[in-house]
């Protein structure tokens, strides 16, 4: 029987309404968010809480207050009042991302291959997970839906998304297979090179038993990519999700992934990544996976294929290009904000997250986003723009997505 992370025994788990202060912000600073607490929370370093062995007894949820102070006051207030509040399956929710999640080992110097790369850091990561938390620090409340395995790695992961606030009530654990790992290699132009341990990796093993409604709660949007979809029982997994998702009325979006060493063969590749684009209103593709996600060299060619599949909004991300929105009435198109960059892992799932943030309202209120007003689309391309920019300016996929305030801060420099 399938157990989630909070069912072990291990971490104790506690919903939090809380907020916290960012240094050198002033009274502007203060942060509201609400979140899942899993084991330690961190505030970057400065301090630590630990509410590992908060016994809740048969309290699924509790309402707490924690106030973090700045850095040379300490630690003002900790669980001022503790209550019981509703069941875990009402917990408000936005946004449900499913797909891997895995640790990465990113090379700690660039422009070299995995082989001659002296050193690597440890980060999680994963396009859906990285989707998720940026989501989540972009302001909307987000549940990440995965597998990983009863391993080290497996609970530095429950861990790691646990304390950014991502709900993880439905991030399962597999008790036989290990956690997938992979290896990183970075290059300045975005090529990436990748060596996967994943023989099988628990994110393959998640299964549509796992699946039901309560995976979605009141969502408003789910989320997911390609690469859950090459194996069994993931994939069954992914598609009951995704019809769940349909049959609710959600605003579907894809972000696929083409990795080759993961997939049989480039065909089917093309054929899986191909075939996702009906299920979805809003698409991202990467510059390069444009060929294997559309079967088509041609730009004009490749973004008439996709909208024909009934998707709304066509996003496509450049690198250091820009990107390029369209509906197929309009085609706008976005340079790129000049950044030092120090890596570009999960600058793209970055961008994803802030064009679900500012588009999933207006796409609530015009029923589409082929509706959503140009200008509107064009201010979100410009914000996905930024998160993106500043995601490459630290190492590290999950800990390089910045908070909105840090992006209006970017945007506010910009002008």
């Amino acid at each position: 029987m399938a157990q989630t992370a909070g069912e072990l025994g291990e971490v104790i788990q506690a919903r939090c309404e809380f907020a916290w202060h960012i240094p050198g912000t002033g009274d502007e600073g203060w942060q509201a968010r609400r979140m899942t607490l899993g084991g330690m929370f961190q505030d970057h370093g400065s301090h630590t809480i630990d509410l590992c062995r908060w016994w809740l007894g048969d309290v699924t949820t509790v309402s707490a207050e924690v106030r973090i102070a700045r850095p040379e006051r300490g630690v003002e207030d900790l669980a001022k009042q503790c209550k019981k509040s509703c069941p875990e399956s009402s917990y408000m929710v936005d946004v449900v991302c499913m797909g891997e999640l895995l640790v990465e080992f990113v090379s700690t110097h660039d422009n070299i291959s995995l082989s001659r790369a002296p050193g690597f850091t440890k980060a999680p990561g994963g396009a859906p997970a990285n989707v998720a938390v940026a989501l989540q620090r972009l302001g909307l409340h987000t549940r990440f839906v995965g597998k990983v395995g009863d391993d080290p790695f497996g609970q530095y992961l429950r861990e790691s998304i646990g304390v950014t606030g991502v709900d993880t009530s439905f991030l399962f654990v597999d008790r036989a297979a290990r956690t997938t790992a992979v290896f990183v290699a970075v290059w300045d132009d975005g090529r990436k090179d990748l060596c996967f341990y994943r023989n099988p990796g628990a994110d393959m093993l998640i299964s549509a038993e796992d699946i039901d409604g309560q995976v979605f709660g009141d969502a408003r949007c789910f989320h997911f990519g390609s690469i859950s979809l090459i194996n069994e029982p993931a994939a069954s997994a992914q598609r009951k999700a995704l019809q769940i998702a349909r049959e609710r009325g959600l605003m579907i979006t894809y972000d696929p992934n083409y990795r080759p060493t993961l997939w049989p063969d480039a065909q089917m590749a093309h054929e899986v990544i191909f075939g996702q684009f009906r299920q979805c209103h809003m698409a991202k593709v990467s510059g390069e996976e444009w060929l294997t996600a559309t079967g088509q060299e041609s730009l004009d060619d490749g973004i008439r294929a996709i909208l024909d599949q009934g998707v709304e909004l066509l996003v496509i991300s450049r690198g250091e290009k820009g990107a390029l929105a369209t509906n197929g009435s309009y085609r706008i198109e976005m340079p790129a904000f000049p950044v030092q960059v120090v890596e570009t892992t999960g600058a793209g799932d970055g961008f994803m997250a802030a064009m679900i943030a500012r588009l999933l309202p207006e796409r609530e209120k015009s029923g589409s986003l082929a509706k959503v007003d140009r200008k509107i689309v064009e201010d979100a391309l410009r914000y996905a723009s930024a998160v993106g920019a500043l995601t490459c300016t630290r190492r590290g996929a999950i800990p390089a997505l910045p908070t909105q305030l840090e992006v209006d801060a970017f945007l506010k420099s910009m002008k």
